[in-house]
């Protein structure tokens, strides 16, 4: 079943399933697990759209997407409010918003060491860094997006711990 141009759905038989495909879309369900789809990814290689058949990477790459669209909705909210800059006086000179800071940055700092330990290579470590100070959650969002992506279709979501593959395998891991 095409559910867009080139993702296509096939599932496999469990029991009454196959017997309420065929009476509700009028095919004939045949006893296979769930096939990725294949699509080119951002960089040009072959990427599989597996995401019924590992429900850990559907849900972090759910998640990950979510706090994107919350963070822009807040962002554009609050700035349509007053500016960031003006806002900045307020919260410091109020000691829950100061403590909220420091919480934030602290979890900013938290996860950057995984990412300074995953990647390879210390200016990825730096701009990755420099756009978490910056930009906070959508950074961090966005490195999970993109790690996710770079495991392969049958890596476990448990590979975002390992180091980050290297382009060069000659090279040492630091």
């Amino acid at each position: 079943m095409n559910l867009y141009p080139g993702v296509s759905l096939t599932i496999g038989s469990y029991g009454e399933v196959n017997k309420t495909i065929n009476e509700i879309f009028g095919v004939d369900p045949h006893p296979v697990s769930l096939q990725p789809a294949k699509r080119k990814g951002w960089s040009g290689q072959s990427v599989a759209i597996n995401a019924l058949g590992n429900p850990m990477k559907t849900f972090l790459y759910t998640a990950f997407f979510v706090v994107l669209v919350a963070m822009t909705w807040v962002t554009v909210t609050a700035s349509l409010d007053r500016s960031v800059l003006v806002a900045a006086v307020d919260i410091w000179n109020d000691p829950w918003g100061k403590a909220t800071l420091f919480d934030a940055y602290f979890a900013f700092l938290t996860v950057y060491l995984w990412i300074a330990y995953r990647e390879q290579g210390w200016w990825r470590r730096l701009l990755w860094l420099l756009l978490i100070l910056t930009l906070g959650n959508f950074a961090i969002a966005a490195y999970f997006l993109l790690a996710l992506r770079q495991l392969g279709p049958e890596q476990p979501w448990t590979g975002l711990f390992e180091r980050a593959p290297t382009a060069s395998r000659s090279q040492p891991a630091r």
